[in-house]
């Protein structure tokens, strides 16, 4: 295989992504407006929280798509190295936010006990400090070591050698992942039942879907 195979794959998947996220975005404006902006009971905490999983996530992938579509002119090596700090910091920042919101509805789903409220929180809290920790390890890494950098080439940023750091990154949060949909599961299991079927509507009910298409 060719390196153009790749670069390629790279570049228009990044378009792709990018071109979906706001596709997505402008479907739900109308309900945005509605429940975020014009809802004073949403609040501070949760325009915040919106606005960074939203918007900050949107403005990362634009940035992302823009480096990697080789249309870029005057783009350095300190460019990828900045953009490449922005994206790791970025995510484990939406990464918490965007969990923490999903293990707030899982919480409630086991009627608020408190037991669960300590094993979701030290999860999540575990799974989040890991994902920064080697997301800026993987970053450092890159960037001190020039495993990342503009390639003239191909005239894009690209890795000449991914670090050791990303997997475990990546790693902690599919991990997590799967930690979440375990606890759905559980939760759906722990109700009383008469069929195998309630169980499954159950899981249903709780949102279970939306946790496996995540992870």
């Amino acid at each position: 295989m060719t390196i153009a195979a790749p670069v390629f794959a790279d570049r228009y998947i990044s378009a792709i992504s990018m071109v979906v996220l706001l596709y997505d975005h402008s479907l739900i404006l109308a309900q945005e407006a509605e429940l975020i902006w014009f809802n004073s009971a949403a609040g501070a905490g949760n325009r915040i929280a919106f606005v960074v999983n939203r918007y900050v996530a949107e403005a990362v992938a634009v940035y992302v798509a823009y480096l990697n579509s080789g249309l870029g002119r005057g783009i350095t090596t300190e460019n990828c190295h900045a953009a490449l700090w922005i994206f790791s910091m970025t995510s484990s920042i939406v990464f918490g936010m965007s969990h923490f919101v999903i293990i707030v509805r899982v919480y409630t789903g086991w009627d608020k006990r408190p037991s669960i409220k300590i094993i979701l929180l030290v999860a999540f809290g575990i799974a989040t400090c890991v994902a920064a920790v080697f997301s800026a390890l993987a970053a450092s890494e890159a960037a001190h070591r020039s495993f990342y950098g503009y390639n003239p080439f191909i005239d894009m940023c690209a890795f000449s050698k991914k670090p050791w750091a990303l997997k475990f990154a990546q790693g902690a949060m599919t991990v997590f992942d799967f930690f979440i949909i375990i606890m759905t599961v559980l939760n759906a299991l722990d109700r009383p039942y008469v069929t195998q079927a309630d169980v499954v509507i159950s899981m249903q009910n709780d949102g279970a879907r939306m946790f496996v298409v995540s992870w």
